[in-house]
């Protein structure tokens, strides 16, 4: 069949990979050094809720850089922006 079909075989491995990288996406436990920009829909493991009830959702809005050391970003949200 993928005589008949030369981009077959190209197709499967393709969707084969994006799927691995989809489920390595899912269970990877990322965290950047600051907060998570906003609009992201995963949970902020930098941004823990009062009483250890999990995390709060992604709130970044200011984009402070890139870490020197890894390139993660820094963002900061209101609350850290606005408190002294």
């Amino acid at each position: 069949m993928s005589a008949s079909f030369p981009g077959l075989r190209h197709a499967a491995v393709v969707s084969r990979t994006g799927a691995l990288s989809h489920l390595l996406h899912l269970c990877s436990n990322e965290r950047l050094p600051f907060r998570m920009p906003a609009g992201l829909s995963d949970t902020d493991k930098g941004d823990p809720l009062p009483g250890r009830r999990g995390f709060a959702k992604p709130e970044g809005i200011f984009f402070l850089g890139n870490q020197l050391q890894d390139g993660k970003e820094l963002w900061l949200k209101a609350k850290d922006i606005l408190n002294p």
